[in-house]
């Protein structure tokens, strides 16, 4: 296991770093398991157009493993779940019950950030979950926010990038 000064050293690189979102991403999930202590971390990417969320990037520890690749709908997730009910984290685990994925993974613990973009546009979620129960600490909620706003703004960094190459002769 990396330290914790190894691993924020590779998500705070100069803004014109040619490290591209899963690098920053995959050192980003390696610190919420610390963070958090959940056996499982990952970053989800919602598509407005279609309403389906992606499991884009996961890191699995333990008995949890929610693959990458998983699709969802979005109105049926924790993510969503999370975000419009303020009070979420007091009844954390009668919700995970009632969403389908949720309890067929085995979700007892869970958290997450919504990821947005400098424009407004939510991009996607970040998680963290856990098949043991134990109450998310403040510690690990501000992790994940904070966190969740790192991975937006190198998202919206590497967008800008992009868009400045001239495209090849």
């Amino acid at each position: 296991m990396l330290m914790t000064s190894e691993l924020l050293s590779r998500i705070t690189l100069p803004a014109d770093s040619p490290l591209s979102v899963e690098v920053v991403t995959r050192a980003v999930l390696d610190l919420l398991q610390l963070h958090t202590a959940c056996e499982s971390t990952y970053l989800t990417r919602i598509d407005a157009k279609t309403g389906f969320c992606t499991v884009a990037f996961s890191r699995n520890t333990k008995h949890l493993h929610i693959p990458e690749g998983t699709t969802v709908l979005w109105g049926e997730t924790l993510c969503k779940k999370a975000m419009e009910d303020p009070g979420f984290n007091k009844h954390v685990t009668e919700v995970c019950n009632t969403v389908p994925a949720a309890k067929a993974l085995g979700i007892k613990t869970y958290a997450a950030s919504p990821i947005y973009l400098g424009n407004g546009e939510l991009y996607g979620t970040l998680c963290a979950a856990s098949a043991d129960q134990f109450p998310m600490q403040e510690a690990g909620r501000n992790a994940l926010a904070l966190y969740a706003k790192v991975i937006g703004q190198h998202v919206e960094q590497q967008r800008q990038n992009s868009k400045a190459v001239p495209p090849a002769a």
